[in-house]
């Protein structure tokens, strides 16, 4: 076992496959190592692809609606994020879904979906490729690792949670190298400069796509600077690049807009509305990691226990071996992957509520591969060994799932009620008509490509709070009422607001074949579409209204 005091570069994973203060025949020997790993990398996500492709349409996301619809508004109607169009997520992931948009044709919401998933999917190859070429072997086995289990997060649909994970991953892969291993790249100035470059462009990746992490990155900033400073490398690419991403993204979008949607709002009113810190749950946020000893029936416990066991045994090994010092940092590493997980307490979780908990079980994941190797001399077989039986023991299960899925009929379970509609109202509409569909169905504006009502794309609970939203809301209700309504009924204050006017102004649409829908049109626009329009309704299953 090496000496963690005087770890060397001798661990191929280590270094860069370009590093050349290596002999030029070590340096070729890394390089094909590297490119080993690449194949590996390629295969695996070959046979992660096959499986997936079985479960692209598994699990209609409202988070994921809520950076589409946007999107697709910038995209089809030119409209300007924050101004024309409000929400308090993060830029990122809408602009992401912009890019989608802009490069990806889809033909109808099959394939929609389809290439949403086959886009992030591809996403997520770019961020293992990236933590390989860095981190050779532990950047590898961290991606498989994370890949497998990603399945039970969500980490395949447009979140922001899923486009964070390899940021979150390099920066605890250099926090660890740069705190534990003495030779690296502290001692190459060029390598150096680009870890700085490469940090900063993380800080900002993941402070503009999910803001609840904001009290991890100032804290991760500060470490980072504490381990890594020299007198003679000042870490101004640093700042340097989290200001030019930064200057690029408000070029984009209007600044103040911005902080008035996503700061003003989120602080003011979902905050209060959502958050809750009772001395239980902060002991839950504390202990969270642990609590997989209490639920290792669970999928996504089993990999934390999986993890947690291997690194508790190596932090063991590791201190005993090194200076008290080491215990710090490791706590303080350990208040970092904490403060990635604020939002959930229940390790009895799955899916729908386990997304949250992606960024945690992405940095706790390279945590514990880089303190493996700390402590194995010949890390090939033993994380080989671990890694197969995280495989064995979790990622399997949907593995299996997959074999005999139906996507088609999970297609239509998960979204035939907006498609339906969607492929209708294109039927009945006209130019300038609107619809508004909540509080989180923007697929069916996307699906008809009929315009939003209003500025907002999703109508949730806390919106009502904020007085800017709920007169903008109220407003366009009053003078220009949608054409079209879709909006189940609840205690929503939004379809609170909503029902004495459908009750007044609105007819309701009923299937040919079936009850009643939850989609409403103004009792004033019925008698502008032609016969012609409401046969072709007809035809597809709704009945024509009847004043």
């Amino acid at each position: 076992m090496r000496d963690p005091e005087v770890l060397s570069s001798d661990f191929i994973g280590t270094r860069y496959f370009w590093d050349d203060s290596l002999h030029p025949l070590q340096n070729q020997m890394k390089k094909f190592s590297h490119l080993f790993y690449f194949g590996i990398l390629v295969l695996f996500f070959f046979i992660q692809f096959s499986f997936l492709a079985k479960r692209t349409q598994s699990f209609n996301f409202a988070d994921e609606n809520e950076h589409l619809t946007p999107a697709w508004e910038m995209v089809r109607r030119n409209k300007s994020l924050y101004q024309d169009l409000s929400t308090n997520h993060q830029p990122l992931p809408i602009l992401s879904a912009y890019v989608f948009f802009k490069t990806v044709p889809v033909a109808n919401a099959f394939m929609l979906i389809e290439r949403v998933r086959q886009f992030v999917f591809f996403l997520s190859f770019l961020g293992a490729f990236f933590i390989t070429l860095r981190f050779g072997l532990r950047g590898l086995i961290a991606s498989i690792l994370i890949e497998l289990i990603k399945f039970y997060f969500f980490g395949y649909h447009l979140l922001a949670e899923s486009l964070v994970i390899y940021p979150l991953m390099y920066m605890a892969g250099v926090m660890v190298e740069y705190s534990f291993f003495k030779i690296g790249p502290r001692k190459n100035s060029l390598l150096l400069k680009l870890d700085d470059g490469v940090f900063g462009f993380c800080l900002f990746w993941i402070a503009f796509n999910l803001s609840p992490l904001w009290p991890f990155l100032i804290f991760s900033l500060l470490y980072y600077l504490r381990v890594r400073m020299t007198k003679k490398e000042p870490p101004a690419i640093l700042f340097i690049s989290f200001g030019i991403f930064t200057a690029l993204l408000f070029l984009m979008i209007n600044p103040f807009s911005w902080f008035r949607e996503t700061v003003v709002n989120n602080y003011r009113y979902y905050l209060p509305y959502q958050a809750s810190f009772t001395i239980k749950e902060i002991f839950y946020y504390l202990v969270y990691p642990c609590l997989s000893i209490f639920n290792s029936h669970q999928p996504i416990a089993k990999y934390y226990l999986a993890l947690l066991s291997c690194g508790l045994v190596y932090i063991v090994i590791f201190l005993r071996q090194t200076k008290s010092r080491n215990t710090c940092s490791w706590l303080f590493l350990y208040f970092l992957l904490i403060l990635l997980n604020l939002r959930t307490t229940s390790m009895n979780i799955g899916f729908y509520t386990a997304f949250h908990v992606l960024p945690q079980a992405a940095f706790l994941t390279m945590l514990i591969v880089g303190i493996a190797d700390l402590n194995i001399r010949k890390p090939l077989i033993l994380f080989s060994f671990l890694a197969l039986s995280i495989m064995i023991f979790n990622a399997t299960l949907w593995w299996r799932e997959s074999v005999s899925y139906d996507k088609f009929n999970e297609h239509f379970i998960q979204f035939g009620n907006e498609e339906s509609i969607g492929m209708a109202l294109p039927a009945v509409k006209n130019e300038k008509d609107t619809l508004l569909a909540g509080p989180q169905s923007g697929f069916i504006n996307i699906f008809a490509d009929i315009p939003l009502a209003t500025r907002q794309t999703a109508y949730l609970a806390w919106g009502y709070r904020c007085p800017a939203l709920k007169q903008e809301f109220e407003t366009i209700l009053g003078k220009s009422a949608p054409t079209f309504i879709y909006f189940p009924a609840s205690d929503n204050p939004y379809y609170l607001a909503l029902f004495p006017l459908l009750e007044k102004n609105y007819a309701r649409i009923q299937r040919t074949f079936g009850g009643e829908t939850d989609l409403y049109i103004l009792n004033t626009e019925i008698g502008k579409r032609t016969p012609e329009q409401w046969k072709k309704f007809a035809d597809l299953l709704y009945q024509p209204p009847k004043l």
